[in-house]
């Protein structure tokens, strides 16, 4: 009862902020994805979004498999595709690098995990974008067999450095990746004079996946 109570006592801490760092007044919504008995339950407030906009994101990934799944853990990145006018927030969209490989979060069989993580618009919106922002969904990849990726299960680093073990894991990584889309909601978009600050960190991954 105390661990729910904190929980509760939390996420309403998370909302407050949200609201007062500039993403605008609004109610929490909840986006949701499942694929391959692994579903993905979040709360976004997110009503208003510009160049410059930060979005902070709350999100659950419910592991409803009879064996453990994993997610990288790394920085979220944003993108955009002007046919759709849909901004993407992709987690776990990690790939080793020719040498470095990313932390692995372990979600146990029948558990889930609570990642609570901001994302940074990282795309201006051009005249080559003839359609602004209208919707925000979010991507979330795991890897559903974990055996071949022990090595990187909640390591203290946030990435190792190892070239072997690195082209090793390309072929598997691509191969046992799930990715769960979820639901999309509508946003409104307000051109900001705010400078564009760059794009978020580049990911290590080679290509980074789809």
């Amino acid at each position: 009862m105390k661990k729910q109570l904190a929980g509760i006592c939390f996420l309403s801490m998370f909302f407050a902020t949200t609201c007062a760092t500039g993403s605008g007044k609004g109610e929490p919504t909840r986006l949701l994805g499942q694929e391959n008995q692994i579903r993905v339950d979040a709360e976004v407030i997110a009503p208003t979004l510009t160049t410059a906009a930060v979005v902070l994101i709350s999100y659950d990934v419910h592991n409803l498999r009879e064996a453990p799944i994993a997610i990288a853990d790394m920085v979220p990145y944003t993108s955009y595709d002007s046919e759709t006018q849909t901004v993407t927030v992709s987690f776990g969209a990690e790939v080793p690098g020719n040498q470095l490989l990313p932390r692995l979060l372990l979600i146990p069989a029948g558990e889930k995990r609570t990642f609570r993580s901001k994302a940074q618009l990282n795309f201006l919106v051009t005249e080559q974008h003839l359609s602004p922002p209208r919707y925000l969904q979010l991507r979330v990849n795991v890897l559903e067999h974990v055996t071949p990726f022990k090595d990187l299960l909640d390591i203290s680093e946030t990435a190792i450095s190892n070239a072997k073990l690195a082209e090793e894991l390309f072929p598997k990584w691509i191969e046992h990746n799930v990715t769960i889309r979820t639901n999309s909601m509508p946003v409104r978009w307000q051109p900001s004079t705010t400078p564009f600050q760059g794009p978020t960190p580049p990911r290590r991954g080679r290509t980074g996946l789809p």
